[in-house]
């Protein structure tokens, strides 16, 4: 990884929070991110996002009845 403009993270933000990066990279980055106020921000929307897109991913906890379900069909 490569620190963007004036050394900042920019796009990789989002490999930084998947965990894509190399160990070295990751660590660099860590390290920017925690005395960067800007990346950390980002960074931190990034994990916000991909929290959020991940709950619309996941199953429901409202069933419909099986007859509303059969009616349907």
């Amino acid at each position: 990884m490569i620190l963007k403009l004036h050394g900042h993270i920019g796009s990789t933000a989002s490999a930084l929070v998947d965990g894509q990066l190399s160990p070295e990279e990751e660590e660099r980055a860590w390290k920017h991110v925690l005395g960067c106020p800007g990346c950390r921000r980002l960074v931190e929307r990034e994990g916000w996002i991909k929290q959020r897109l991940a709950g619309l991913a996941a199953p429901s906890a409202f069933a419909p009845p099986p007859r509303l379900l059969g009616s349907l069909y």
